[in-house]
């Protein structure tokens, strides 16, 4: 997927463009059209198999579509409903299997829930300034993750250079604080008991900045795996300085080289069971 050029726009110059987010087990791709609006988003979990989500717009330049295609076929159409300026149903089509997403928004205009005809459901309890501190995931009703974050460093987060999406619609639980968290602990229900799979040290934190502040490099250590958790972020059309890093830092590390991940949940649900029903829909 090649990259676009600095756009023509004024209007648009130096406004940064996410094009690549990398991190152990979860490579992802964005891509942008002539209004500089995300029109492509591919996911790569290490299977060889991308997600490829295509986005379209209206005319005051709200999502309005998207399209999700799995080993080059469409298995997926979701229709976005906006009230005013705030995104607050998906109506989703996965492979004839049709639900929603109604979200709730605070009087900030910040998304607080989202609740699916599916069975799913997530909260999400915000700071003063914006960002995200704990998201819950439920299924009917009994909860299945909480996310707890901390943000001990001003920075921009890399996710709200993908222009065009008010937050990551293909995940569950991807919202986009204002800064990049300092650290990240996920506890799922481990058969009705709380268990810690995921624990980013803030302390371990540390940060590249590139253009306008927005982060570069993002260096975790997870106290769970005793390992190194890495993110890398590239963007486009942010001016001559696009990657420049300075860097700001904390103490570092000397972890483990093993790298994992953090939970990821998909809309979609699992590859495996997407794989199953492509070989059902084949055999007829």
């Amino acid at each position: 997927m090649q990259k676009l050029q600095a756009l023509p726009d004024a209007a648009l110059q130096s406004q940064c463009q996410l094009t690549e987010l990398n991190t152990p087990g979860f490579y992802n791709q964005f891509h942008y059209n002539e209004k500089g609006l995300a029109d492509e988003w591919r996911m790569h979990f290490g299977d060889g198999i991308p997600q490829v989500y295509t986005m379209a717009y209206d005319n005051n330049n709200k999502l309005s579509q998207a399209w999700l295609h799995y080993q080059d076929e469409l298995i997926a159409t979701i229709n976005f409903i906006w009230t005013g300026n705030l995104l607050t149903n998906e109506h989703w089509n996965l492979l004839g299997f049709e639900f929603d997403y109604v979200n709730t928004y605070d009087n900030r205009g910040q998304r607080i829930k989202a609740e699916g005809t599916d069975g799913f459901s997530t909260t999400t309890k915000w700071s003063p300034i914006g960002n995200a501190e704990q998201t819950d995931i439920f299924l009917n009703g009994v909860i299945l993750q909480r996310g707890e974050y901390t943000f001990n460093q001003p920075n921009k987060n890399p996710y709200l250079a993908i222009r065009g999406l008010p937050y990551g619609f293909p995940l569950l639980n991807l919202t986009f604080s204002k800064w990049w968290e300092t650290s990240e602990k996920v506890t799922i229900n481990d058969g009705g008991s709380p268990l810690v799979v995921f624990d980013l040290d803030h302390s371990q934190t540390d940060f590249q900045f590139g253009f306008q502040n927005y982060i570069t490099e993002a260096n975790h250590f997870d106290v769970v795996s005793n390992s190194n958790i890495d993110y890398t972020f590239e963007y486009q059309n942010c001016g001559a300085a696009n990657n420049d890093p300075a860097r700001i830092s904390g103490s570092q590390s000397q972890a483990s080289p093993r790298k994992v991940g953090r939970p990821v949940i998909l809309k979609m649900g699992s590859s495996e069971l997407v794989n199953k029903q492509l070989q059902q829909r084949h055999k007829k």
